[in-house]
């Protein structure tokens, strides 16, 4: 799982170096760590990243190494009481399970491995109980058949278990690098080893609060487009990871924890759901719940204000990357963690979250904090200031945009978009399908759809064109908010049409709050039919830049 506090983000190697090149005169200003980093293999390809994310953690790593393949050998010597954090593996449990040794011959009693495991675990332990990482790694197949194999394994890890041993769950073994080079870590996994490694040595402080988004977090779906009948939240279905997670808020509540809601809505949607009474969640059970169409970060920023709660006391999760994005870097010192996006990434997404939630026992005052803080959030007002600047993130997606003109065969996409879409949505009119074959004969409809290097999106734009170039329908999904592809589209139809002026048929509505801010920020005009004007040539002029985060732009 990708954790986007900056403090957490993987380093590359030469990010890695830079860091500790310009934290190396700063040694003074940091507390120094000094421990055994006890393992048996070879693991000085970590150093600059030990370094570096100590350092993101505020100390200065001072470790010790042990010669190659002599932990065995420590734990039997009587080691000084120092300070250690030891690295297992497998073969250190059982010899024979090493793999440079290749696979050996004969019968292995599996009471006698699970033993001779046990022995070594009660060594180790009593150097240091505390700080030991186990990387439960594939086997060789000593035993005689697959299931016994796996028994052996699933053994294993259950007597780590059993001595209170931290299981890593990174996916991290390279076997080419463990024959090579005695390395048994991957290359593209040395920061997110070292990062977990450094974690064991200074544990995060416990959050406070836990901030989350509404549309497919809270639920499956988009409240704005799905409305309150189509979410799904219930414990079945796709719904299902929504309904275990809206009972693990409450949980954290019922403990202590504050739970606030952070969302791109207009208010009254933002609460539907919760008022209506049907979510495990209630709508009472939030300190706050944000509702507005500003930057997310200031939301947060806001938030922190009127509680009066430190930045790094936040936890916010979010399924969007872009909106993850923003707040990361807008606000370094918050935890931001995905949503998975799939039901088989929700254990390992739950159980990264609720470590940053230490929860030794819960007193009265620990249930009543929700409604001791409400009291200082009823006076919030959303903030209204701009968060942080995505274009390098944008570009980094590799965002591929494709306009396409529909006929009557291929529209059914399109026509939804315009039924359903109330956000970014020009006028909030919507098409009876009987008509849209009248429609297209006298009118242009276009589409938008978007690639990037997550997967494909598929049509999440429309614009409706009339005869007389006048844009009778322009809706953008609110999946893509932050995407800038409205602006694309402008672009094209500036390269596509030969005129200085565009015309909207345009009408403020209840909903339709980020079409108005879009109108706005175009320096658009209303003209004497009540439709808004945008001067082509000067949007063209003000926001050529923004081709520039597509990777392919269709000869704008």
């Amino acid at each position: 799982m990708t954790i986007y506090n900056t403090h957490n983000k993987p380093l590359s190697f030469i990010e890695a170096s830079k860091l500790v090149s310009e934290h190396k005169k700063l040694h003074k200003h940091y507390p120094s760590k000094e421990y055994v980093l006890a393992t048996s293999c070879q693991i000085e390809a970590l150093d600059i990243y030990i370094q570096a994310n100590s350092y993101r953690l505020g100390f200065l790593s001072e470790y010790h190494l042990l010669p190659f393949n002599t932990l065995n050998q420590y734990t039997l010597s009587g080691p000084e009481n120092k300070h250690h954090l030891i690295l297992l593996f497998p073969w250190d449990l059982c010899p024979s399970l090493d793999w440079r040794l290749g696979i050996s011959n004969g019968t292995h009693d599996l009471d006698f491995l699970i033993e001779q495991a046990s022995e070594f675990l009660s060594r180790i332990t009593s150097i240091d109980s505390k700080n030991i990482l186990y990387y439960d790694f594939d086997i060789p197949p000593v035993m005689l058949n697959a299931d016994a194999n796996l028994e052996l394994k699933s053994k294993l890890a259950e007597l780590v278990s059993r001595h209170a041993i931290s299981i890593s769950n990174q996916n991290c073994f390279s076997l080419t690098r463990y024959l090579f080079n005695a390395c048994p870590f991957g290359s593209n996994s040395l920061s997110d080893v070292s990062s977990e490694i450094v974690s064991k040595l200074k544990k995060p402080l416990s959050k406070k609060i836990l901030i989350t988004d509404f549309d497919n977090v809270m639920w499956k779906g988009i409240i704005g487009e799905d409305g309150l009948d189509n979410i799904e939240y219930e414990n079945k279905g796709v719904g299902f990871i929504h309904y275990i997670y809206q009972t693990y808020l409450t949980k954290l509540k019922e403990s202590g924890i504050l739970i606030a809601g952070v969302t791109r809505n207009d208010e009254e949607l933002a609460n539907l759901p919760f008022k209506s009474g049907l979510m495990p969640f209630k709508h009472n059970d939030f300190v706050a719940i944000m509702a507005s169409y500003n930057a997310k970060s200031s939301q947060i920023i806001t938030l922190s204000k009127q509680l009066n709660l430190p930045l790094d006391s936040f936890v916010f999760v979010d399924d969007n990357p872009l909106e993850l994005e923003e707040v990361s870097n807008a606000c370094p010192s918050v935890t931001c963690i995905p949503f998975p996006l799939k039901a088989d990434n929700f254990t390992h997404f739950i159980t990264t979250l609720s470590q940053y939630f230490y929860i030794n026992n819960v007193t009265k005052e620990d249930a009543d904090r929700t409604n001791l803080y409400k009291t200082r959030a009823k006076t919030i007002i959303p903030s209204t200031e701009s968060g942080a600047d995505l274009t390098r993130f944008l570009i980094s997606l590799k965002m591929i945009v494709d306009v396409n003109e529909c006929t009557d065969e291929n529209s059914k996409r399109a026509i939804q978009l315009i039924n359903k879409t109330n956000q970014f949505n020009s006028n909030g009119k919507r098409i009876l399908p009987e008509n849209v074959k009248n429609i297209l004969n006298s009118n242009k409809l276009f589409t938008l759809t978007l690639n990037d290097k997550y997967g494909e999106h598929g049509e999440i734009a429309a614009i409706l064109i009339d005869s007389d170039n006048i844009i009778q329908h322009f809706v953008v999904s609110c999946r893509v908010f932050q995407r800038r592809v409205e602006h694309y589209l402008l672009l094209w139809l500036y390269q596509e049409i030969p005129l200085q002026t565009l015309v909207i048929n345009y009408v403020r509505t209840d909903k339709n709050i980020p079409f108005q801010d879009f109108l706005k920020n175009s320096g658009a005009s209303i003209d004497a039919s009540e439709n808004m004007v945008i001067d082509l040539k000067s949007f063209y002029h003000n926001y050529k830049n923004t081709l520039d985060i597509f990777v392919n732009k269709q000869n704008i």
